[in-house]
């Protein structure tokens, strides 16, 4: 066990520093994963830790939905206690099925996938202490199903595009427990550590992004849009509240027949919507303050996008009072600053 984990630890160190060598783009993305398992077993058998290696090819439909593939050997081991056999079985599997990325994740990602699986070979190790009968026994003439039929799923934790930590359970559609052993593959959950090899374009980073872009409304200037309801402030009061409350960067009111020609600005790195507006697609009306990109479209996670305070939502669509609407502005500017 601790020879397969040690080995384990070696190929992924080997192979990440390899995997960052990477170029141009293209919506295949290929590489190696070593595998660590540990077998689902019956009440008559004990677990062991197993490995595997395989390689894998995907295909990006689009940006959130990649058709996936491997070829896996996978080496399972559990102990029959009653008798003092350890189980050995190793098996040459396919993978095929999708996989779904998590942008509010960072491009994690959830996968399904058909698994089935040949038994190359299966023996039994006597691991008493007396010498009575064979020290090894040869199961596959004892074996009915060679031929394993699976179910995966998983989650794969994305670190940087080039490598991903994928945690997975195998459900074997057709094997049966024997006395002795588990005739076909066990049900196993599986460790893996993807490092991609390939030329592959590499998925956004969502969180980098936001990051980036508001680094740069830090030194520049945050247009914000007047939305708030007639009656809510007298003149230039909602200036003077965002010049009090608003410290992320500098700022300027815009009037409405200016904001067609600071669309047109490349220059602009974000508008923000103070008063009625949505907080996203479909949805009604909503008071608050709502962060745009440079083309007016409303954020996404892992922006702060929405920024509303209870106190003003009891009131309808209207800021109640100037506190309410100072403390809005605060919290917005303080959000601003994702870690």
């Amino acid at each position: 066990m601790k020879r397969g984990l040690f080995l384990f630890i070696l190929a992924a160190l080997f192979f990440h520093s390899y995997g960052q060598k990477r170029g141009k783009n293209t919506d295949f993305s290929y590489g190696l994963t070593p595998i660590l398992n540990k077998s689902v077993v019956g009440k008559n058998f004990e677990p062991n830790l197993g490995y595997g290696l395989g390689l894998y090819l995907n295909y990006d439909l689009n940006s959130s939905i990649s058709l996936t593939s491997s070829v896996t050997y996978s080496l399972f081991k559990y102990t029959n206690s009653d008798s003092n056999l350890v189980i050995n079985s190793g098996g040459l599997g396919t993978k095929l099925g999708v996989k779904k990325y998590i942008k509010q994740l960072d491009n994690s990602a959830f996968i399904v996938q058909a698994h089935p699986m040949y038994i190359l070979h299966s023996e039994s190790y006597y691991a008493g202490v007396n010498n009575v009968g064979p020290k090894s026994t040869d199961l596959l003439p004892l074996s009915n199903r060679r031929l394993a039929f699976g179910l995966y799923s998983g989650f794969e934790l994305n670190f940087n595009g080039r490598s991903s930590l994928e945690i997975g359970y195998t459900y074997i559609l057709n094997n049966t427990s024997k006395f002795d052993f588990i005739d076909a593959a066990p049900h196993s959950f599986s460790l893996s550590y993807n490092i991609d090899f390939s030329l592959k374009r590499q998925k956004t980073d969502y969180r980098e992004e936001a990051r980036q872009t508001l680094s740069a409304l830090r030194s520049d200037t945050l247009y914000f849009i007047d939305r708030t309801c007639t009656a809510d402030f007298r003149a230039g009061e909602l200036d003077s509240l965002i010049k009090e409350n608003y410290t992320y960067s500098a700022y300027r009111l815009l009037k409405d027949n200016e904001i067609a020609a600071f669309q047109k600005n490349n220059s602009v790195v974000h508008f923000a919507v103070i008063g009625k507006y949505y907080a996203s697609k479909g949805d009604p009306l909503t008071n608050g303050i709502y962060l745009l990109d440079s083309a007016l479209n409303l954020t996404k996670h892992p922006y702060p996008f929405y920024t509303k305070y209870s106190a003003s939502l009891r009131s309808g669509l209207c800021f109640p009072n100037r506190t309410v609407t100072a403390e809005l502005i605060n919290t917005f500017s303080r959000r601003l600053s994702i870690r």
